[in-house]
């Protein structure tokens, strides 16, 4: 296949400057994929994310988080336990469920 007939078949068509832009999306995507694998976090840095820590805390209480879905509040001696997920309820259906478990 030649130059011309692959100008004609399949760069005009689309249009040099629709096909500029999606090779220059491209380039762009790629680019910054290899950039978060070189300077993205790394493993210990994501395990280190996911330890139980304290998000917050006001007055007596404290509110942990771990996993980055589960929640503890600690009150004084009051420790309430919560986990937020999704759950399967047929095809193309999902429902949002807490579980939450109080200890005094």
């Amino acid at each position: 296949m030649t130059r011309k007939e692959i100008w004609e078949d399949f760069i005009a068509p689309i249009g040099g400057a629709t096909l500029f832009v999606i090779l220059f999306a491209t380039v762009i995507g790629l680019l910054i994929l290899a950039l978060y694998s070189i300077f993205g976090p790394t493993s210990e840095q994501r395990a280190e994310l996911n330890k139980p820590r304290i998000a917050y805390k006001f007055d007596d209480c404290e509110i942990w988080i771990f996993e980055n879905t589960h929640y503890v509040t600690r009150c004084g001696n009051h420790t309430v336990t919560e986990r937020h997920y999704s759950e399967s309820c047929g095809k193309a259906c999902t429902k949002q469920k807490v579980e939450r478990i109080e200890n005094e």
